[in-house]
């Protein structure tokens, strides 16, 4: 049972704020500034127990402990210093490799980190509870970015390119092109096109000449330069997203912390 449960069972747990909200409610940095100022000057012993007691004479003889499972969890079940790719086994490039570490990193961040915060913001058995994986992760960044109603609005702190609310916003948005663009892009080298030329190649080449190119009717040669050429122009489209996708998750990587 942990201390605040002890608490709520004596009675002495803190009661709502001033705008009838509970202290288990999600909020922003802010809100909890102003919040912890409010219970203290309201009820400051029921404040101190609850917020103050256990860092002061509970804290000291438990962490220790903490560190020590800590040693031993970082160094076999829990080793976040291993950054896994995401890929299928094979070999990758260095630079296919940053990419796709750095996106896996971005996924796990919303499906692992963010959905652990929904379900530490919300009361066992509640139907907010219910949400797990990137269900849950995606509602917490919802949350997020509903502390600012218009993310437009000039010269407003909650609305400012380094609030919470627009660095949600944009992890959101780079989560969804992850998990959901990125990978139905159209591939260069399939489609419909490249099957009629690869059945033409089939109804002229013979057994055992697949690779004999001299004897390409005018219309494959034709359909195959049209096709490579937009195969090339369709991969350097992609690889300026990807890029851009890139720099704006390295821009926001600060925000990637819970």
């Amino acid at each position: 049972m942990s201390d605040k449960t002890f608490l709520r069972k004596l009675g002495l747990n803190l009661p709502a704020d001033s705008k009838g909200e509970l202290a288990d409610k999600a909020r922003s940095a802010e809100d909890w500034y102003n919040w912890r100022i409010e219970m203290r000057n309201a009820y400051p012993i029921r404040y101190f127990l609850n917020e103050e007691f256990a860092p002061m004479f509970i804290w000291p003889v438990t962490m220790p402990l903490e560190y020590m499972k800590d040693w031993i969890r970082y160094r076999t079940t829990h080793r976040h210093h291993i950054v896994k790719t995401g890929e299928e086994p094979g070999y990758s490039d260095t630079g296919t490799r940053m990419f796709h570490s750095s996106f896996n990193l971005l996924k796990d961040f919303v499906e692992v980190e963010k959905a652990h915060m929904w379900q530490w913001c919300h009361i066992k058995g509640s139907k907010e509870r219910e949400l797990v994986g990137a269900d849950a992760g995606i509602a917490y960044l919802k949350w997020e970015m509903s502390l600012c109603k218009d993310i437009d609005v000039q010269n407003s702190p909650e609305c400012a390119d380094h609030s919470q609310a627009h660095k949600a916003k944009e992890i959101y948005a780079l989560y969804n092109w992850w998990v959901h663009s990125y990978p139905n892009r159209a591939e260069p080298f399939e489609g419909a096109d490249w099957d009629k030329l690869h059945a033409m190649r089939e109804e002229v080449y013979s057994t055992g000449h697949s690779m004999a190119s001299h004897l390409d009717t005018p219309e494959m040669t034709e359909l195959q330069d049209d096709l490579y050429a937009r195969a090339t122009k369709l991969e350097a489209a992609y690889s300026a997203e990807d890029t851009k996708m890139f720099i704006r998750l390295a821009k926001v990587r600060e925000g990637l912390w819970t």
